[in-house]
């Protein structure tokens, strides 16, 4: 059972030729989003060079650690979106459900890494926000 619509073998799931055509577009769209991505997260990584070139002192340290940072995670979710698409494609190309698997590994990697993001966002938000509420209270009188 390596080919996506195996008639033979019942025992696995198969595709309907409305889901492949389903994946075919989705996965040209992901490739579009990650070679955007990758593209502008060079953009990124060559403005924060530029400017820690262009400035006199080690002022702002933590932004740029915090610009690195934020490079380097968009860097691997765009990474993984054009990994899923280029895996999507040869699997619908060559019929091979090994590349899907692979495929859907990384769509996986995605999702869970973006959900760890957010949660992690979440917990900045609310310290800072109660930081602001408990240490800040007259900012909002």
């Amino acid at each position: 059972m390596n080919e996506l619509l195996d008639r033979d073998d019942q025992s696995g799931m198969q595709f309907l030729p409305e889901s492949i055509n389903h994946l075919r577009v989705a996965s040209k769209w992901a490739k579009f989003i990650a070679i955007f991505g990758l593209v502008m997260t060079g953009l990124m990584l060559l403005i924060t060079v530029f400017s820690l070139s262009n400035t006199i002192g080690f002022v702002g340290g933590g932004n740029v650690l915090f610009s690195v940072f934020y490079i380097a995670l968009m860097f691997f979710f765009f990474l993984w979106v054009f990994q899923f698409a280029r895996n999507s494609q040869n699997a619908i190309r060559n019929n091979n459900a090994h590349d899907l698997a692979h495929a859907m590994r990384y769509l996986k990697y995605y999702f869970v890494a973006m959900g760890i993001a957010l949660l992690a966002w979440l917990v900045v938000l609310v310290v800072v926000l109660a930081s602001f509420a408990v240490a800040g209270g007259n900012l909002f009188r």
